[in-house]
């Protein structure tokens, strides 16, 4: 597998969970200091000979607990992506 990292930019699948992050957050009247989301891409062959795309996010969220922020990225797991689609954890 190949690997590559990238920040949140507009338009992003990643930028996507930033701002269902953030709209949980508002919707708890939960205060952040910010927030940031990173994306790991893995791409390559898989175990049964095609090709996969995967990608590990790793979140920062500012102004709150670890036990919040957790909660938090939780329940922007579960806000719908594009057509319905949720978050896999």
């Amino acid at each position: 597998m190949y690997e590559m990292t990238v920040k949140a930019v507009g338009g992003n699948l990643y930028s996507l969970f930033d701002s269902a992050l953030n709209r949980v957050a508002r919707m708890q009247k939960i205060k952040l200091e910010g927030t940031e989301v990173t994306a790991t891409v893995h791409f390559g062959k898989v175990e049964d000979g095609g090709f996969g795309i995967a990608a590990t996010l790793d979140v920062l969220v500012k102004g709150v607990d670890k036990d919040t922020a957790e909660k938090l990225v939780e329940g922007g797991s579960s806000m719908p992506v594009l057509s319905g689609n949720t978050w896999q954890l």
